[in-house]
This record gives C-alpha cells, structure tokens and sequence, in this order.
C-alpha cells in the first residue's frame, strides 16, 4: 500500500526494524549518486551498508566510477543507447555486528558503520553523507540541500 503522507520524518530515517515486523534476515541501506567532484570529473559513487543477522556481521561496500559518459540515439528508434564507465575502485569492509550504529538526536538522525560510512539525516530534510575507503584512493563528503522537496518523493509499505 501507498502511504499518504510522502514526507519521511526521522523517525522513519531511525527505524531498523525492531518496532516492524522484519521478514527477513537483515537490513540494508543503498546509495547511489552522479556528482561532478572538485576536479570537474564525473563520479557515480554507490554502496550500501549491511547488517546481517544470521552471519552476526555490518558490512559497508563502496563502489565509484569516474568518467565522461554519454548517451546516442539508435537510429529509426525511440531508444538511446548509455555508454559510462565502469566501476573503478570496489571495497567492501565487514565488521562485527553491532557496528552498525544509529543515533537519534532532538534534530537530527545519525547512521554509522565504522569510520568508512556516516549519513546524517536533519529535521529540515537536508543531509550529510560521508564515505572513505580508508587506503586514500577515494573519500567523499556529500551534502544534499533540498530546494523545494526532500530527496524522496514517495514511500512504499508492504503488506
């Protein structure tokens, strides 16, 4: 079912699955975004992070592509054909359970996992995203500033 109210509060950024009915063995959080970084390259920076229950393990994985890319147009066809990079630097780091941490604050959510994944979520939907792959070949620290909505636009529940 749809929910009515599409604005995601804090409280829905802090829920991992204790007051809901988890049907499956963990939680995960996926990230994926296209920025332009400092040197006027093309990032696609991705991931998630992981807490398993059954394998008692958080685990983060990041993944960064860098790159011009670009899209052609098939001929006699509506379709474009996308040609990117592919990923460049894959990292994954796992952890023992319980490393996976959410803070709750009076305005604002904090999730860790280790000193590679930090997203801090605040009351006026702005947001703080900081990944490192901890060898100094790739570290990010994103802010999303909403103009007129939050990043989300919908949210869905299952049955």
């Amino acid at each position: 079912m749809k929910i009515s109210n599409p604005k995601v509060t804090l409280d829905d950024e802090a829920r991992v699955g204790f007051k809901e009915t988890v049907q499956s063995g963990f939680l995960d959080w996926l990230h994926q975004f296209s920025v332009t970084g400092d040197d006027g390259e093309l990032y696609s920076i991705g991931g998630s992070i992981l807490s398993m229950q059954l394998e008692k393990m958080d685990i983060v994985s990041i993944t960064v592509a860098k790159g011009k890319g670009g899209a052609r147009q098939l001929p006699n066809s509506i379709y474009k054909v996308g040609a990117y990079p592919g990923m460049l630097h894959a990292k994954m780091f796992r952890s023992p359970a319980g490393t996976l941490s959410v803070e709750r604050y009076p305005d604002r959510v904090k999730v860790t996992c280790g000193p590679q994944y930090s997203v801090e979520c605040f009351m006026d939907n702005t947001w703080h995203l900081s990944v490192d792959t901890m060898d100094g070949v790739y570290k990010a620290d994103l802010w999303h500033r909403p103009q007129y909505a939050p990043l989300w636009y919908g949210r869905l529940r299952h049955i």
